[in-house]
């Protein structure tokens, strides 16, 4: 059995949300996250923003309420 604690924590966009450049609706815009996309924690996690990894390795922030927490122990998509 592997252990978990080796796996990225990972979330998925619940409903179509922005990546922006740092915390707070009123920070840049630096992509479209479509509702389904599979993201992956990179900071400590937040209340009301998280530090994510989009698809492509771009980094930026999103609103933690538009995102929901994957299993533990899953796999980051390739």
């Amino acid at each position: 059995m592997s252990d978990a604690t080796n796996y990225p924590v990972l979330y998925r966009v619940s409903v179509a949300t922005e990546l922006r450049q740092a915390p707070g609706p009123a920070e840049k815009a630096m992509r479209g996250l479509p509702a389904d996309q599979v993201l992956v924690l990179v900071g400590e996690p937040g209340l009301a923003w998280l530090e994510v990894e989009a698809p492509g390795g771009q980094r930026g922030f999103a609103p933690a309420a538009m995102l929901r927490r994957q299993v533990e122990g899953a796999k980051a998509p390739q």
